[in-house]
């Protein structure tokens, strides 16, 4: 008797904790077809929040954020929010895995526009990495930007320019915002000059006075410039000659080549190079 007792509760409890198990790895049952199916979980958020969900055309009773154990398969998602346009989206989620649906931003009903400020002419604008600045050209051949930081409702502008002490004297020039720095403190400006010579500087958005002429600071000849990793600290530059190096800014130091015969480069992550070589070495 006691042998049954005692193997009556170990069989029970593995029954019970075999039971959780399948829950938590998202199995159920399906009355349909009688099975034990592994389903998924769906996670829901938005912006702002308080959202109600609509999975597959059935209510739920949460409101973002939330989440919900679904079936392996294709769901229809649909939030709802008052004072804002429905937001709706297709995912398919896999036997246990996790569908991610966090990033629903909702955009209100009624949109309200409003002029900040006109430009009559408008050459190229740029947004920064975290999208706070944008960069405003309005002439290539003016050494003249505007800064707009646009963190609050109500952007602020700011003039900037070059310091003309660092520009190489030209009778004919022109400017291109090549690119920002990861922490915006600096652009990256590239320079045409009577005709076809060109140079590259890194601009410093809060002074000015510390921008630097790349091309005559380091002597180097460059078809090409990226910033890196190091918030504009460092700069990969491709030369005439088809070499790529580093440059670095503080230090003012120019890195041994990185690879030669290179037709074109990119920087992922600012920390990896991905480069194209010609077929014929240049000379």
């Amino acid at each position: 008797m006691r042998s049954l007792v005692y193997g009556l509760m170990t069989l029970s409890v593995l029954t019970i904790v075999s039971v959780l198990m399948l829950i938590i790895l998202g199995y159920s049952f399906n009355r349909q077809d009688g099975r034990l199916e592994q389903g998924g979980l769906l996670q829901f958020a938005s912006t702002p929040s308080g959202a109600t969900v609509t999975l597959d055309g059935m209510p739920t009773s949460s409101r973002t954020p939330s989440k919900a154990s679904v079936e392996a398969k294709n769901h229809h998602v649909q939030m709802d929010l008052r004072g804002y346009r429905s937001w709706q989206k297709n995912i398919t989620v896999q036997a246990g895995g996790i569908g991610w649906l966090s990033y629903a931003r909702f955009v209100p009903t009624d949109v309200k526009v409003e002029t900040m400020r006109t430009f009559p002419k408008l050459a190229a604008s740029l947004a920064s990495v975290d999208r706070k600045w944008i960069v405003i050209q309005e002439d290539v051949a003016v050494n003249a930007f505007v800064l707009a930081n646009i963190e609050s409702d109500t952007p602020k502008y700011a003039n900037l320019s070059i310091p003309e002490s660092i520009l190489t004297q030209a009778s004919t020039q022109s400017f291109t915002i090549s690119a920002w720095s990861r922490n915006d403190d600096r652009l990256l400006v590239k320079r045409t000059y009577d005709g076809t010579k060109v140079e590259w500087i890194s601009v410093n958005r809060q002074n000015p006075n510390e921008s630097v002429n790349l091309t005559s600071s380091f002597g180097v000849a460059a078809v090409d410039m990226q910033f890196g990793e190091r918030n504009g600290s460092d700069v990969f530059v491709l030369t005439d000659e088809g070499i790529v190096r580093r440059l670095d800014v503080g230090n003012k130091t120019l890195s041994e080549p990185l690879a030669e015969n290179v037709a074109e480069y990119s920087i992922y992550d600012r920390t990896h190079l991905s480069m194209s070589q010609s077929l014929m070495p240049k000379r």
